[in-house]
């Protein structure tokens, strides 16, 4: 269970609509834009354990514990940057389009119980930097698609977990 939120901001915006007379115009044919993101998740988790045996003669199952493992909450957050251009896009026989964004992704705080005892663990998975950079278009009515480039890069490493 929990809940989730996203923004996606853009900061600046290619402005063709500016130039006189074909600017309108311009609009449709091309766009670029700087954008902001941010995206902020909290959750939880409640574990429900049963332990049972069965013996290689008995047709019964034996249980040997059980019990409920406390809530854990967790809260990540992911904020990033990104630019993107298109060219021509309506167009069914010559388009192009690309993309590329980085976000910083962690998980700020886990706190709850595990294994049988209280934990409060900070930047647990460490923090790091995803990197996609995308190229797509159309020519003479092929679609081209580029293989997206991806990079992980790590900010932080994560922390020691308590024992």
């Amino acid at each position: 269970m929990g809940l989730s939120g996203n923004v996606k901001w853009t900061v600046w915006g290619l402005p063709v609509d500016k130039i006189p007379i074909v600017g309108e115009r311009l609009k449709e044919y091309i766009s670029a834009g700087v954008y902001v993101t941010g995206t902020a998740k909290t959750g939880g988790e409640v574990r429900v354990q049963l332990v049972e045996k069965k013996y290689v003669n008995s047709n019964t199952w034996e249980e040997i514990s059980k019990g409920i493992n406390p809530a854990v909450l967790k809260l990540d957050a992911e904020f990033g940057a990104g630019a993107e251009i298109k060219f021509l896009k309506d167009n069914d026989y010559l388009s192009f389009q690309g993309d590329a964004s980085g976000k910083a992704k962690a998980e700020i705080l886990t706190l709850g119980w595990r294994n049988d005892k209280f934990q409060f663990v900070f930047l647990r998975n460490g923090v790091y930097l995803d990197f996609v950079a995308t190229f797509s278009g159309t020519f003479l009515g092929a679609k081209l698609e580029m293989t997206p480039y991806k990079q992980r890069i790590v900010l932080m490493e994560p922390q020691e977990q308590p024992k």
